[in-house]
C-alpha cells in the first residue's frame, strides 16, 4: 500500500515536471517566435535603452518613409491645393530631413538622451510646408512614445508565417481616446519579427487631428463664452489704393460691457469668400489695441498691405477696387483679453501635453 502510494506521488512529480517542460518548450518554440513577443523585445529594448536591440526589431527607415507619404496623402486629400507640382516638389525636397529628424528623435528616446529641445524642420524650408513636416512628427509622438499613452491591447489580425499584421490599441491621454494602429511585422532570420510599416497610418492620424480640434474646440468654449460676454465687437473691411501699394483697411468696433477696465485685446480677423465660407483669403493678426474702460466703446483702425504677387492678396484687392467688397465675409476672433486688476483670459490654441 506504502509502494503504491510513493508510485502515485512519484508520478504526480513526473506529470507535473513533465507540463512544466511542456510549457517551457512551448514558450521557445512558439511564444518566442510571436509578433507579440518581439513587441515585448522592442519594449525593453526602449526600457533598457538598448538601441541596437530596437533597430534590430523596428526598420525605422522603412517605417517613417511610408508613415510620411500616407500622412502626406491624407494631408492632399484634406488640401487640394497640395497636389500642385510645385508643391509636391517642395515636399520632396523637405521630406529626407524630415524623416530624418523623426528618427534621431525616436533613437533619442530609446538611447535615454531625448531632449525638450528639438530640431526646427521649419528653418530649412518655407514656413508653411515646414510646419507641415513639424505637424508630421507632432502627430507621430504617440508612437515616438506609446509605452507613455499606454499600450492598452496587443494581438494579431493575420499572420502567414513570414509577414504578419499586429493590432496595438494605445490609449492617447491628451484627448482621451484609443487608437488602434495595424503594424506590418515582417520574420527575421532567427524566427523573430521586425515592425515594418503602419498600415492604417493616414486614417488613424486623420482621425486623431479630428479629435484634437473636437477636444480644442471644448476647451475653448467657456473661455470664448466669457471673453466675448465682456467685449462686443463689429468689423469693417475695405480697400485704399496708394501710389505705393494697396492697404486693406479693418476698422474694429469695440465695446466693453465687462465690469473691469481692458488693458490689452488680442485677436485675428479671419476673411473668406462670402459664397464659400471654407475658401479661405486671409488671417490679419491683430494686437495692442490700447485701453478700454468699462462701459466705453472704441473704434480701432488697421492697415494690412496687400502683395499683390499673391493669389489671395490680389482676389481681395480685385473685389475691393471693383466694389465688390461685399463678396468678402470677415470673421473677428478674440483670442485674449488683459484687465487691469492684472488677470487675463486667453483661449487656447492648442492642446495641454498629456500629464
Amino acid at each position: 500500500m506504502e509502494e503504491l502510494r510513493n508510485n502515485r506521488q512519484l508520478q504526480l512529480i513526473v506529470g507535473g515536471a513533465l507540463a512544466i517542460i511542456c510549457g517551457l518548450a512551448f514558450y521557445f518554440l512558439y511564444w518566442t517566435k510571436t509578433p507579440e513577443y518581439s513587441l515585448g523585445i522592442i519594449k525593453d529594448a526602449v526600457k533598457n535603452h538598448d538601441v541596437v536591440q530596437f533597430q534590430q526589431h523596428v526598420d525605422l527607415d522603412t517605417l517613417i518613409n511610408k508613415g510620411f507619404d500616407s500622412f502626406m496623402a491624407a494631408e492632399v486629400k484634406n488640401n487640394k491645393d497640395l497636389s500642385s507640382p510645385l508643391v509636391q516638389g517642395m515636399i520632396t525636397m523637405l521630406k529626407p530631413q524630415v524623416v530624418e529628424t523623426f528618427k534621431k528623435e525616436i533613437l533619442d528616446t530609446v538611447s535615454g538622451n531625448s531632449s525638450n529641445d528639438q530640431t526646427n524642420t521649419a528653418k530649412a524650408a518655407t514656413v508653411d510646408h515646414a510646419n507641415r513636416g513639424n505637424k508630421f512628427t507632432q502627430n507621430m509622438d504617440p508612437l515616438k512614445n506609446m509605452s507613455a499613452n499606454g499600450v492598452k491591447k496587443v494581438s494579431t489580425i493575420s499572420n502567414n508565417g513570414t509577414t504578419a499584421i499586429v493590432s496595438i490599441v494605445v490609449h492617447d491621454k491628451q484627448v482621451d481616446k484609443d487608437y488602434d494602429f495595424h503594424l506590418q511585422m515582417n520574420k527575421l532570420g532567427n524566427g523573430e519579427w521586425q515592425v515594418k510599416e503602419l498600415v492604417n497610418l493616414g486614417d488613424v492620424l486623420a482621425q486623431k487631428e479630428t479629435d484634437q480640434a473636437e477636444k480644442l474646440k471644448e476647451l475653448d468654449a467657456p473661455i470664448r463664452k466669457q471673453i466675448y460676454s465682456t467685449l462686443q465687437t463689429t468689423g469693417n473691411a475695405s480697400i485704399r489704393r496708394g501710389i505705393v501699394d494697396t492697404k486693406l483697411e479693418l476698422d474694429i468696433g469695440l465695446q466693453n460691457t465687462g465690469e473691469k477696465d481692458i488693458v490689452r485685446a488680442k485677436g485675428k480677423m479671419i476673411l473668406f469668400d462670402a459664397e464659400n465660407k471654407n475658401n479661405f483669403f486671409k488671417e490679419v493678426q491683430l494686437k495692442d489695441w490700447g485701453v478700454v474702460a468699462k462701459d466705453r466703446n472704441t473704434v480701432v483702425t488697421t492697415f494690412v498691405s496687400l502683395n499683390s504677387f499673391d493669389d489671395n492678396d490680389s482676389e481681395i484687392e480685385k473685389r475691393g477696387l471693383s466694389g465688390r467688397m461685399n463678396t468678402i465675409g470677415y470673421r473677428l476672433e478674440i483670442m485674449e483679453l488683459d484687465f487691469a486688476d492684472g488677470t487675463k483670459l486667453v483661449r487656447p490654441t492648442k492642446l495641454p501635453a498629456a500629464e
